[in-house]
């Protein structure tokens, strides 16, 4: 793999799948990956959280989450403590599960609100919900009590969302700063410190799991047709980039990330149900993945950039590998 600075160039990706999960018609609403990039959490419309390996696709463990009738519609593993899994679901319920043995040290509800996204803060004392009613919840990590509500009903703050949150991103190079996004076209900055808003990037609409930082840059992949894929500033809240899908094609994205450690970026949604891999230096299109049944609710990459992952509607799991250039 060649570097120029602290960048890599990628290779291309295997056309075949590593690996394929097929879950009989099981909706995935959501993919992550621990701190290690080893182990892959799928979170399932039927109430289950499935742990595999990321290398194999091998299944290591079945995890119930409250009840079978409920949907899970995220889940993160906490960023040092590698067996703690933090998972959300339609009902409203937020639980910490030790997924080796399966025991939740808590699972509790949220009232009157459907939970979409979570996520840790960045040494993980701390975790974040959002969903339907959207205001952003901070928990305490290990008590579960909540430290603050960053919504419109906060006196301090004058941005916050209108509409539903589906999308809660931050990162370990800014760990005062958490972004949202969701129905309201809009992505906001908060400084968790304060609970305040302090910047707004007007525009995006985000469905799903498709907002990522990487150094002074946000990435939004938006549910439209035109211009899904943007890049921004952070430092200025001004647009960097913008992308269509491809020539002739339309996305409408549910899920984009960055490659932390190489320069690509990955995405998937509907209408176009594939995975695409472009380029983060100038949004250029440069490989398309996989071709779903069903809607690609979510994509994501391991820490080195060497798999990519994607999850579809109708229940199918797909890993590629990089062939990296010498």
């Amino acid at each position: 793999m060649k570097r120029i600075g602290s960048s890599i160039i990628s290779g291309k990706f295997q056309p075949v799948p590593l690996w394929t999960l097929d879950t009989k018609g099981v909706a995935i609403n959501h993919l992550s990956l621990s701190n290690s990039g080893q182990e892959l959490a799928v979170s399932l419309w039927n109430g289950t959280i499935q742990i595999l390996s990321s290398r194999t696709g091998r299944l290591s463990y079945t995890i119930p989450f409250q009840k079978n009738d409920v949907v899970v519609t995220a889940s993160k593993f906490h960023p040092n403590e590698n067996q703690l899994l933090l998972s959300c679901s339609s009902e409203g319920h937020v639980g910490m599960c030790s997924f080796s043995n399966q025991n939740y040290s808590f699972i509790m509800k949220e009232p009157e609100n459907s939970i979409y996204c979570c996520e840790f803060s960045a040494a993980g004392e701390t975790f974040f919900t959002a969903g339907k009613d959207s205001k952003i919840r901070q928990y305490d990590t290990f008590s579960n009590k909540m430290i603050q509500e960053m919504s419109k009903d906060s006196p301090s703050t004058t941005i916050a969302h209108m509409s539903r949150v589906y999308s809660l991103i931050q990162t370990p190079a800014l760990p005062s700063i958490m972004f949202s996004g969701g129905w309201d076209n809009k992505v906001i900055m908060w400084d968790t410190r304060t609970g305040n808003g302090t910047m707004s990037f007007g525009g995006p609409n985000i469905c799903g799991d498709s907002l990522d930082v990487r150094d002074n840059y946000l990435l939004t992949g938006s549910w439209r047709e035109k211009n899904p894929l943007e890049l921004w500033d952070i430092r200025t809240g001004k647009t960097v980039k913008s992308a269509q899908w491809g020539k002739g094609d339309v996305c409408y994205i549910y899920s984009a990330k960055f490659s932390q450690r190489s320069d690509f970026i990955v995405a998937g949604g509907s209408e176009s149900t594939s995975l695409k891999i472009f380029m983060q230096k100038d949004l250029t299109n440069r490989e398309r993945l996989g071709y779903f049944a069903g809607t690609v609710n979510t994509v994501i990459v391991t820490p080195d950039g060497d798999l990519v992952f994607a999850g579809s509607q109708n229940g199918v799991c797909q890993a590629f590998n990089q062939i990296t250039v010498e």
